[in-house]
């Protein structure tokens, strides 16, 4: 029995010590060849087996492997797969290029992590930053005008920088604004349009006020800077960011340096021209007047038949009034009207010309495993096809760098700097506009004699500067009613200049292989300062003359402390779980005056040109603070099954006082790889296969200071004129309007089912998404009864709906390695209804020189 104990004890730690001999512990790193960002999720496998694991959320990974050695096998979707061979090393830190025929199923969520597309339930479309730039377009909502099913670009004007609208999966709020949140380099910034006399509103639908489109802030980012782009459609994507995400997230990544130890320098340069696409078709057969006979002082171009006149030289009255055009012309008193000859080519040709755009970039990067940086400078000048004061200029500086300092902490930082300007021509329906004069101008009158000396008579004095335009073709009237084209986009100045600064900086920790912690914050803040003239003899005013100078001040403040969990339970479970605290604050100011009634008409454009009666300053401000805790839980099951769980706590400034203090934004969504089953894989046909379908809330924040009934200025006018307490030491009453101490924010609640395919080894790809939604708790301005002592009130009432469908097509006709030919298409439709007003028979908005105005009934 002795001797069999000695026996089985030898056998024993020979067993033990064959097993040490035979298994060794090997670890490395894994990251992006590009920048040198972590990669999470990476599987490594020992070649020939089924030993393998997957990169924690810092990239790092630790396998056992056989002593005698052997080829780790490294692969993700979107990154070229490696093999390396173990030999006697114990540490293999691998850097993966990137795979650009599988680039597109990465995406980054609305918290600035890269996920497999593949693993979500969600939708998301990507936009890669090369179709942004070879658009030609200055802004980036332009670049990117067709590129994903379910989002619709608007441009607001043809103005150059003029700000651009795009709306997803439909109209989301009656009142708000249906912009989607944007986030650049994890932090949200500004795509605000503020209008003149906001009021402080969310004007950023692209309207207009007096007929002047502005910038939409969004431009202010160079599409060179751009390295990725996607859209987030759906609830579930979006709902981490509670009450900003119900009209959907744009996520921009911007460039960062690459680390292969070289200095790299790019120029690109580029040159476009722009013309009118086609004209309004104007009638050129009658003259001016009406009912047949001409009359140079009518409002109408149905005068004299042109065809019938003489085609002698017009009778004139060479005797008394006149105006003596800065081009040469005279005119004269008609007394008969017998010339043939009409204007339109040649007006045209005064208002219209050629475009030009022309971008110049410089990059230079560089770097290696340690940290990498990326520098920018940008410059664009951009003419419009109206002549005179029509342009934009942009001039931008970038600079993003990483910093790997120990195994454990990375930083990096990202700045930018926008200086732009632009001149806009008035549009619309405004007695300044452009288009309003031209069009109305009858084919008989020459505007080319647009602005000269007026004389009463033979002997008086010249009045100079005046204006000529159709309704007063001598220049007789300080009110010519409708201005003359050309006096519209040469006289009238609408300027504006901005200058911009986004910073944002982020800390990661990883105390653990299997956790991180990152603390982001930044800033985006920019002062607009905005000039707009409409000199002496302007229709405006009754051609007194207007002068408005304004400064607008926009500051967004972000943090967000996210710590994130990765931990897999074997091959079958993976999981990662984020928990987040958010603090946002966003600060608008608006410091302004008019003055009218100049008292010199040639003299300096400042307040003391006027007497204090016609001076009107004004001054604005509005805060807002909103604070959030977000959590997601991930787990995926066999690799074919993934479930994404996450939830949003909220509390705002803006909700009434008396409502809940925190609003609650649940999603979730599920994508089943059906692909994986034993029967698809290796499928001929069918390359990959996802099921999916999502679930999500989402809001809308009320309207700053609408909870409560407010003070204001006590103004009462007319159509004609108006009363302002301005002028009288200031006077306010109370708003007839009323707040509501229980307002809470509107609630999108939506679902959506879909499925992604590739076929022929992913050279064909298709998505169908069927989403849909319901909006609750609209908030609008209901009327109410005379005897409660206010007209309105400003209450959540109300709700609506979308419906639609989104088709996705993309095939590769062409994939080489210096040559890449893409055909794709996109289809969608979607269907809005309001199907609720809370019992309001009407709810109207009444706007003349304002955004346009909607009607419910």
């Amino acid at each position: 029995m002795k001797r069999l104990l000695t026996i089985s004890t030898v056998l024993w730690i020979a067993w033990i010590g064959d097993i040490n001999a035979q298994d060794r512990s090997i670890s490395g790193k894994v990251s992006a060849q590009d920048d040198g960002v972590s990669l999470p999720g990476v599987t490594v496998m020992l070649k020939g087996s089924v030993t393998g694991t997957s990169t924690n959320s810092d990239g790092e990974y630790t396998l056992s492997v056989p002593a005698a050695g052997g080829t780790l096998v490294f692969s993700f979707i979107g990154f070229l797969t490696q093999e390396v061979p173990i030999g006697n090393l114990s540490r293999v830190d691998v850097k993966m290029g990137a795979d650009t025929k599988q680039l597109a199923e990465l995406v980054v969520t609305a918290l600035g992590f890269k996920e497999d597309a593949d693993k979500l339930g969600s939708t998301a479309s990507k936009i890669a930053a090369a179709d942004i730039t070879r658009s030609g377009e200055t802004g980036v909502l332009n670049g990117i005008a067709g590129r994903a099913a379910g989002v619709r670009i608007t441009r607001s004007s043809g103005d150059p920088g003029a700000g651009s609208t795009i709306q997803i999966r439909g109209q989301n709020t009656i009142t708000g604004s249906n912009q989607p949140l944007v986030i650049v380099d994890g932090i949200p910034v500004s795509n605000s349009t503020f209008q003149a006399n906001s009021t402080l509103r969310d004007a950023s639908a692209g309207g207009q006020n007096a007929g002047v489109t502005q910038q939409s802030r969004l431009n202010d980012i160079n599409p060179e800077d751009i390295a990725s782009m996607q859209i987030l459609k759906g609830a579930s994507a979006a709902a981490l960011w509670g009450s900003r995400a119900a009209n959907g997230v744009i996520v921009i990544t911007t460039k960062k340096g690459a680390d292969n130890n070289k200095l790299n320098v790019s120029f690109n340069s580029s040159l476009s021209l722009d013309r009118p696409n086609r004209y309004h078709p104007l009638q050129d057969t009658y003259g001016q007047g009406s009912g047949g006979v001409y009359n140079p002082a009518a409002a109408n171009s149905w005068g004299d038949k042109i065809a019938d006149r003489s085609g002698e030289a017009d009778v004139v009255n060479r005797d008394g009034q006149r105006f003596e055009a800065y081009n040469g012309q005279v005119f004269y008193p008609i007394i008969q009207k017998n010339a043939t000859e009409t204007y339109r080519d040649e007006v045209k040709k005064e208002i219209f010309r050629t475009g030009t755009y022309f971008d110049n970039n410089l990059s230079v990067s560089g770097g290696n495993d340690k940290g990498n940086f990326y520098l920018s400078l940008g410059d664009l000048r951009q003419k419009g096809i109206l002549r005179g004061t029509s342009d934009y200029n942009r001039t931008s500086v970038r600079f993003n760098s990483q910093r790997q300092f120990n195994d454990i902490i990375r930083a990096s930082t990202n700045a930018t700097y926008v200086r732009s300007t632009s001149n806009r021509v008035q549009r619309s329906n405004s007695v300044n506009g452009l288009y309003i004069g031209m069009l109305r101008t009858p084919a008989d009158f020459d505007s080319r004699a647009y602005i000269g000396d007026y004389y009463a008579s033979a002997t008086a004095s010249p009045i100079p500067n005046r204006q000529r335009s159709y309704r007063n073709y001598l220049g007789a009237s300080a009110n010519p009613i409708y201005n003359n084209p050309l006096f519209a986009i040469k006289e009238q100045t609408n300027f504006s200049e901005v200058d911009r600064f986004i910073v944002s900086s982020e800390v990661v920790v990883s105390p653990m292989k299997w956790l991180d912690i990152t603390t982001r914050g930044g800033i985006d803040s920019y002062t607009d300062r905005r000039v707009t003239n409409f000199p002496m003899w302007t229709a405006t005013a009754s051609g007194l003359g207007s002068f408005e100078e304004e400064m607008l001040k926009e500051t967004e403040l972000n943090f967000d402390a996210i710590g994130r969990a990765s931990k897999n339970f074997g091959t079958n479970l993976t999981s990662t779980l984020i928990v987040g605290f958010n603090v946002n604050d966003r600060k608008y100011y608006r410091l302004g005056g008019t003055m009218t009634n100049f008292t010199i008409p040639d003299g300096p454009l400042n307040f003391t040109n006027s007497i204090r009666a016609n001076n009107e300053p004004y001054n604005e401000r509005s805060t807002r603070r909103m604070a959030r805790l977000y959590s997601t839980l991930s787990l995926g099951f066999d690799d074919q099954l993934f479930v994404n769980l996450s939830g949003a706590g909220e509390a705002g400034s803006t909700f009434g006082s008396e409502s809940q203090s925190t609003f609650y934004y649940p999603s979730a969504d599920v994508a089943w790889q059906f692909t994986q089953l034993p029967a698809l894989i290796n499928n001929r046909i069918l390359s990959f296969g996802k099921f999916r379908a999502s679930y999500g809330v989402v809001g809308i924040q009320p309207t700053a200071y609408q909870n409560a009934t407010t003070f204001v200025n006590a103004t009462f006018s007319d159509w004609a004129s108006g009363l302002s307490g301005t002028g009288y030491g200031g006077a306010f009453v109370q708003s007839n309007r009323q707040g509501d101490p229980e307002l809470r924010p509107e609630r999108k609640t939506e679902w959506e089912l879909g499925t992604d395919l590739r076929f022929f080894n992913s050279k064909l790809s298709a998505g169908f998404t069927y989403y849909q939604n319901k909006i609750a708790d609209l908030l609008l301005n209901v009327s109410t009864a005379g005897s409660t002592g206010f007209t309105q009130k400003y209450t959540n009432v109300g709700t609506m709906e979308n419906k639609g469908i989104e088709i996705d097509l993309n095939y590769k006709l062409l994939d080489r390695k210096d040559l890449s030919w893409n055909v794709f298409a996109n289809w969608s439709r979607n269907v809005n209804r309001v199907t609720d007003l809370g019992g309001t028979d009407n709810i109207t908005w009444v706007a003349l020189a304002a955004p346009p105005a909607p009607w419910l009934k």
